[in-house]
């Protein structure tokens, strides 16, 4: 999966998108990574990952024009798409 992340992400940095990046607390300390933004969940997705994916969808649906859920465990929330008119791919 951290390929797949890593690949689409810097693909579309370079056609001129903006990425944020969701990563586990405390996974590391950087900004930014190939250009993309990097932020950080209060929790590991293995220790609370309702949490980690609810952390994750909100701040894309304030965000974000389009969130992208690369796992099925952010499936649960696909809900959001009927309340946040975003553009929401699983």
């Amino acid at each position: 999966f951290e390929t797949f992340a890593e690949k689409i992400s810097a693909l579309l940095v370079k056609a001129g998108y903006q990425i944020d990046v969701q990563c586990d607390a405390g996974s590391s300390d950087k900004d930014t990574h190939n250009g993309a933004v990097l932020f950080y969940s209060s929790v590991t997705k293995t220790e609370n990952p309702i949490r980690y994916y609810w952390e994750g969808l909100t701040r894309g649906c304030r965000n974000a024009d389009v969130l992208l859920v690369a796992t099925t465990g952010g499936s649960i929330f696909y809900f959001l798409k009927y309340f946040s008119r975003k553009k929401l791919s699983l």
